[in-house]
């Protein structure tokens, strides 16, 4: 009989997942299995008891709580727990960071005092989308910024992400970042843009400084939406 089943779990690619299963007045003669269940259906004997199957990637701990070690998108599925006639499974959900990510300016500098730079940031190859928020030195400026676009392609769910930000060069120094974070994680990529501006003086000498915003002249494009749905891929 099972007394605690187990819950559905969401982890990041490269780390460990655990199902716990709790079993109560198990008879001698009742065996404990554990199952992975596809999508397609396919079923895998895990484990039956204490005896795996594969031990470089399950072991059991304790009151046959599953260990799912190094998970990757190959090990999203249900998971199930049978103990005797008594059956109760769980989902497995896998995210990924993005594996790249850039920042650019366009158009390329050297810059001017007083033009407009639009910057984009894009992260690619994450699963699911990441969030990007935009920031001016300490100052989160996301809410000036607030779009971005997904494209979301195949039926294992990966996604790039583009966001651009409209700036006016100024000689502040402070610079613009660009943050990619996983939902529901603390996993987050960063990017910083820091090119270099071109000012005109009176004496027609140039100096060399840095970009950043002035005042509250910044825009949010968004590039790209294109997504494609699982039963577009069926």
């Amino acid at each position: 009989m099972i007394r605690v089943p187990p819950s559905n779990q969401t982890a990041v690619a490269g780390t460990d997942a655990r199902f716990t299963c709790q079993v109560s007045e198990r008879r001698d003669i009742d065996y404990v299995f554990w199952k992975k269940v596809t999508v397609d259906g396919f079923t895998d004997v895990i484990s039956y008891n204490l005896n795996l199957l594969n031990t470089s990637k399950y072991a059991i701990e304790g009151d046959f709580t599953l260990q799912v070690r190094n998970v990757h998108v190959q090990d999203e599925a249900w998971y199930e727990c049978q103990a005797g006639v008594d059956r109760a499974r769980a989902h497995l959900a896998v995210e990924v960071m993005a594996a790249n990510m850039t920042l650019v300016g366009s158009p390329e500098p050297p810059f001017k005092k007083g033009a407009f730079v639009n910057i984009t940031c894009s992260a690619y190859h994450s699963r699911p989308p990441v969030h990007i928020r935009w920031y001016h030195g300490r100052s989160d400026i996301t809410s000036l910024a607030a779009h971005s676009c997904s494209q979301i392609y195949g039926p294992e769910g990966f996604s790039d992400t583009t966001s651009m930000l409209t700036i006016t060069v100024t000689d502040d120094r402070h610079s613009i970042r660009c943050v990619a974070s996983l939902p529901g994680t603390n996993i987050s990529r960063t990017e910083f843009w820091n090119p270099l501006i071109d000012f005109e003086t009176s004496d027609a000498t140039r100096s060399s400084r840095y970009s950043s915003l002035l005042g509250m002249s910044v825009s949010a494009i968004c590039v790209l939406v294109y997504v494609v749905t699982w039963s577009d891929v069926q």
